[in-house]
């Protein structure tokens, strides 16, 4: 009787069950195991722990292979941005205004006339912007695009080419950013 309250109290507060030999569990003891104490490894486990652990061990596998697996993957080799550096536009900041160019009051009174706003500024930032968010970049100026380094074989080196602000460019520098744009590049 004794046995069977041990039993009783043991499953009611922590719902495993006793294995092993039946003349053991008459006793209300597991195998091997003396006195008032239980052998955990002789234990069974209730059915709603063996899913839970299951579960937990499933939700972990998915964690790695939805986390971990695309950001081992993305560590590869990315495309490279580039970004126009306008070495003409660059010029215009120290260059005499022209007829057609504001002059005077607020004015630098140069062919760049903004007196807050540089042009070093739009493709700094853009490389401040990509350098924060690990995209790749490289920077090619009108001299390399006169040259014919957007383009390998037909084929646009860049997928994108980013050219803001670039006031001043070449006649030989729009042939090849067409070509550029028409082989699938995006400006």
């Amino acid at each position: 009787m004794r046995s069977q309250t041990f039993q009783t109290w043991i499953r009611a507060h922590t719902g495993l069950e006793f294995v092993g030999e039946p003349e053991y569990q008459e006793l209300g003891f597991s195998r091997g195991v003396f006195g008032n104490s239980i052998n955990s490894k002789d234990l069974v486990l209730p059915v709603y722990l063996k899913e839970l652990f299951a579960l937990r061990n499933l939700v972990f596998l998915c964690g790695c292979l939805f986390c971990a697996l695309p950001a081992a993957i993305g560590q590869g080799t990315q495309p490279v941005v580039a970004i126009h550096d306008s070495e003409l536009t660059r010029a215009l900041e120290s260059m005499p205004a022209t007829a057609d160019t504001p002059t005077g009051p607020g004015t630098t009174n140069k062919q760049w006339w903004p007196t807050d706003w540089h042009y070093f500024v739009m493709p700094e930032s853009v490389k401040e912007a990509l350098r924060s968010d690990g995209t790749a970049f490289t920077v090619v100026g009108d001299s390399n695009i006169t040259a014919g380094v957007l383009l390998t074989n037909g084929s646009p080196k860049y997928p994108i080419l980013i050219s803001l602000a670039s006031e001043a460019i070449r006649n030989d520098e729009i042939a090849q950013l067409t070509n550029y744009v028409a082989a699938g590049g995006t400006l």
